[in-house]
């Protein structure tokens, strides 16, 4: 009901099943759009696509390396423009 709900509050988005959920999906998804149907939400269930994907390992590394790279543009390469803006850099040692 937790995805409806939301789906009351905000458009439809796509929603992903990751690691071993993704493996049953097929028996999951009918009773999970049924449940969706339900909620104030519900008038969106047939637009809400899903994706599976069994293997979390990428995903989780291109988050990591994301962040990373993010830490980098924002603490290494443009702290003196963060600084103009009113935010303090952090301390990175």
């Amino acid at each position: 009901f937790g995805l409806g709900s939301l789906f009351a509050l905000i458009d439809p988005a796509p929603v992903a099943m990751v690691g071993a959920s993704a493996a049953a999906f097929d028996l999951i998804e009918p009773a999970l759009r049924e449940a969706i149907a339900q909620t104030a939400g519900g008038q969106h269930s047939g637009s809400i696509s899903f994706d599976t994907e069994p293997n979390e390992l990428p995903l989780i590394r291109e988050g990591c390396a994301m962040r990373a790279l993010s830490f980098v543009d924002q603490e290494i390469f443009a702290p003196s423009i963060q600084a103009r803006a009113g935010s303090v850099g952090k301390n990175v040692a």
